[in-house]
């Protein structure tokens, strides 16, 4: 039997249900009220839907109004962080149905984790990674003949890194071979057939990681790496520049203070999207100072970033607090211009998957660095259409042809420039020595390239510069019934050291008429007009027979 005193007590959470209800539908009759905004939730506070018999009668009325209904229920998002702090604290589960949590409170996305998880289930197939690469390879190589530099970076997302914290119930859903193909090896194949100068940041991840380090790679509360991981991925990232290219850019010095419910970049970005009063946060987050040790000759060029959210911190650690270049321009998939110079942000004209023309080759004629970044394990069909146009307006507006007639503009006057000491360049008697093992080839005339290996060695009595004023380059031409045809110029790989000997190829684009030529390789100089008035005897000659 109920006393009177529990009685009372019975009675409140019926009364106060009812009680909170009367007020949620009189602020609703009244209209007073505006919901605050839900992070992740694009809302339109549209207008309520008219009342008349031809909207009631074709259904029209009835569908606005419910979605009006939804948008603008008193204290809607209130109920929504309610439901969801439920499920957060009771359960360890999101409310949002694209991220789950893991140990440690880590939040991962679930498109990111089925990507690692299943990782044969790759959306495009192999044709469309060697496509990719091949028109990488040839915007490569058109930048490097216009002086310009081009360099691919690959991020890693969250669930490769920090695989351990991934929740259990996800890993059961896990394929049991792993051998197969993934769009992660994939990308990384097809960048290594084509000669793509890249660097795999992974790399550096999983070494800091493996070495124990006390870095923390990834928040618990971010699906994108730490302003402390990305500076240590950029530090890598200009050594393997340097490796391939010759291209040496200081590396960036950086000061770390660890804060306490600070956040920087995207430390918070799917905390945020859990929609809960409160949650767990990781114990510090990093605050950083990034100098650059720059000297007095050092030139600020201007500089462009195509990629994913990631390079968002790329382009921060680049330019914010000592500027690494000139003006660096950041797009992002496919969708925003950000000059991270000025933190000036607009939309990209789009028309049909493809950026305005005009723009695009007004980066590719102002910028010299062009850095191109993708993740691991999702190249996103936008990054696909811009490389593809890229390569399109290249072919057109950027040809061999072209660009050769634009080197000669500039180099038509036939005297060596006085500050510019002379080459002779020769294989008997030379300062600069080139060795090539096979004097004779065969090839088919349809092959399109052939790549000669070689040596050089700098017998002159200073560096060899293969940046900036004044570089020295690779360069061939074909000789041919008394006539000679001007060849690809080639970067050299790297700053060469008095009496250091290089390795490096020349890139040979075969004649497509069959017959018996002459090959001549040669080292040029840029503002130092061609072979002839350099020196009279050619370094090395070799056969090259078109089948």
């Amino acid at each position: 039997m109920i006393n009177e005193k529990s009685k009372r007590y019975y009675y409140i959470l019926p009364i106060s249900f009812f009680m909170i209800t009367m007020f949620v539908f009189s602020v609703f009759i009244i209209g007073n009220h505006k919901n605050g905004s839900l992070a992740g939730v694009i809302e339109n506070q549209n207008e309520k839907p008219v009342v008349n018999y031809r909207n009631i009668m074709s259904g029209e009325f009835q569908s606005s109004y419910n979605s009006w209904f939804n948008l603008n229920f008193p204290f809607r998002d209130k109920f929504v962080r309610l439901y969801n702090q439920i499920f957060y604290s009771i359960m360890a589960e999101s409310g949002n149905k694209n991220l789950v949590i893991g140990k440690n409170s880590s939040i991962y996305e679930i498109g990111q984790i089925e990507r690692v998880l299943n990782p044969s289930n790759v959306e495009y197939g192999f044709d469309y990674y060697d496509n990719y690469a091949k028109n990488l390879k040839y915007i490569q190589d058109r930048f490097f003949d216009m002086g310009k530099v081009f360099f691919f970076i690959i991020t890693p997302n969250k669930p490769e890194v920090m695989y351990e914290d991934i929740p259990l119930h996800r890993k059961l859903m896990e394929d049991a071979d792993h051998s197969e193909i993934s769009a992660h090896k994939l990308l990384k194949e097809s960048l290594e057939k084509y000669g793509v100068f890249f660097y795999d940041t992974t790399e550096t991840m999983t070494k800091i990681k493996n070495d124990k380090q006390d870095i923390i790679l990834y928040p618990n509360t971010g699906t994108h790496w730490t302003f402390l991981a990305a500076v240590y991925a950029v530090k890598d990232v200009f050594d393997s520049l340097y490796s391939k290219t010759g291209i040496a850019l200081p590396q960036p010095n950086v000061k770390v203070e660890k804060l306490k419910d600070v956040f920087y970049g995207e430390d918070i970005d799917v905390y945020l999207l859990l929609n809960i009063f409160k949650g767990n946060k990781d114990k510090f987050y990093y605050k950083l100072d990034i100098d650059y040790d720059i000297d007095n000759g050092y030139v600020k060029d201007n500089a462009v970033i195509f990629g994913t959210s990631y390079s968002n911190m790329i382009s921060y650690i680049f330019q914010r607090d000592v500027a690494l270049f000139g003006k660096l321009t950041y797009i992002t998939y496919l969708s925003e211009i950000f000059d991270v110079s000025t933190d000036k942000k607009e939309l990209l004209e789009i028309l049909n998957n493809k950026i305005e023309e005009e723009y695009l080759i007004s980066l590719i004629n102002n910028n010299k660095y062009f850095f191109f970044e993708v993740q691991s394990t999702d190249l996103v069909p936008t990054h696909e259409q811009l490389v593809q146009q890229l390569c399109d307006i290249m072919r057109r507006d950027f040809s061999d042809k072209n660009v050769l007639n634009e080197i000669k503009r500039n180099n038509n006057i036939a005297k060596i420039d006085n500050s510019i000491d002379e080459f002779r360049i020769n294989s008997e008697n030379s300062n600069i020595k080139i060795d090539v093992k096979n004097k004779q080839m065969k090839v088919k005339n349809n092959s399109g390239k052939l790549s000669i290996q070689a040596k050089l060695t700098n017998n002159t009595k200073r560096l060899i510069k293969t940046n900036g004023k004044n570089i020295i380059c690779a360069a061939y031409h074909i000789k041919k019934d008394g006539q000679y045809i001007e060849g690809r110029w080639s970067n050299l790989p790297n700053v060469i050291d008095i009496g250091e000997t290089v390795d490096f190829y020349y890139d040979i684009d075969i004649p497509e008429k069959a017959g018996e030529y002459e090959v001549l390789l040669s080292i040029v100089q840029e503002k130092v007009s061609w072979l002839e008035e350099v020196n009279k005897d050619y370094p090395i000659v070799f056969k090259l027979i078109v089948e």
